[in-house]
């Protein structure tokens, strides 16, 4: 059979065109069978990808959806989310509130000054003195009632007349007075034996404290009686008698 130019023509680039397929296939071939293989049979070579400095962080979460219940990282909270500060601005915590400084305690006053031989007095009718405990010169007890006096002796004016009366008041539950107050509230204990004896009735809802105030020397006698209200108040004039009688024993 004898074929015309033109079907030649037509055969002979099919077979060109085959020719180059089967080439372009052989030769990737040996590229991939080549592929981690050091030319000289050694250790293949290793490749390493630089990402730019500027180039942004990868986001470790990107194109995944997480299914239901799946644990994802939170970022970390921001302290000042939500507040808008100005450029620069420092922000601190909020201090905390500053604490009330509590009433000054017995274990706080001075020592005690001097002892029951330095001191005399007369008992009213019904009064007990007992021995005195601690910082106590002596222990004063009154028939029939659940009353505690006592008789305190200390050095200097062991913080003064408004640091004591606040201390009282703070012992009956009752809030402090400013100095003014203080100062208003007491008064001169007539016909004493000593000079510039002050007193003062202290009084709560259920509890009254009778105190005086007995200035000797370098050292400050303090007597007290407190008690149920009512048999407080009953014994006011006792305790004024009492407290005028006390005078430094005779040498």
């Amino acid at each position: 059979m004898t074929l015309s130019p033109t079907t030649l023509k037509r055969a002979a680039r099919q077979a060109a065109k085959h020719a180059a397929t089967v080439t372009a296939a052989a030769a990737l071939g040996l590229a991939l069978s080549g592929c981690g293989q050091a030319d000289d049979g050694g250790e293949p070579p290793t490749y390493r990808i630089v990402r730019p400095a500027d180039a942004a962080p990868v986001d470790p979460h990107a194109g995944h959806n997480h299914g239901p219940g799946e644990h994802v990282d939170a970022p970390p909270a921001d302290p000042h989310a939500g507040h808008n500060h100005g450029p620069g601005e420092h922000v601190d915590a909020a201090p905390a509130a500053p604490m009330t400084p509590p009433m000054q305690a017995t274990a706080d006053l001075p020592p005690p000054a001097g002892s029951r031989a330095d001191f005399t007095w007369t008992l009213p009718e019904g009064w007990q003195e007992q021995p005195g405990s601690a910082m106590r010169m002596a222990t004063l007890a009154i028939a029939g009632t659940e009353l505690d006096g006592s008789v305190v002796t200390l050095r200097g004016d062991a913080g003064g007349l408004h640091l004591n009366i606040n201390r009282w008041r703070h012992e009956l539950g009752l809030p402090p007075v400013s100095e003014t107050a203080a100062a208003a509230s007491v008064a001169l204990v007539p016909d004493a034996a000593m000079p510039d004896i002050v007193w003062l009735a202290i009084v709560a809802e259920e509890t009254q404290t009778l105190a005086a105030i007995i200035p000797a020397g370098d050292s400050t006698l303090f007597v007290k009686l407190r008690g149920e209200r009512a048999a407080a108040a009953a014994q006011e004039s006792a305790f004024l008698a009492f407290v005028a009688s006390v005078h430094p024993a005779a040498q």
